[in-house]
């Protein structure tokens, strides 16, 4: 796994988290994580865990 990669899996593990357990908007979450892009953090998402991050929250509930 590239470090890049890695950072990533990192990201996007927090992020789904937060989904998890807090009521911040995705925008919110994905600056915390540290994207600067929400459309980015958005797409990449989706990428790798098959949902939006809303449809990830929605499903976790």
């Amino acid at each position: 796994m590239k470090y890049a990669d890695y950072v990533t899996y990192v990201r996007l593990d927090r992020a789904k988290f937060m989904l998890k357990k807090y009521n911040f908007k995705v925008d919110e979450i994905a600056h915390r994580c540290g994207f600067k892009d929400t459309n980015y953090f958005c797409r990449v998402f989706k990428q790798k865990t098959g949902k939006t991050p809303s449809e990830y929250r929605l499903g976790a509930v």
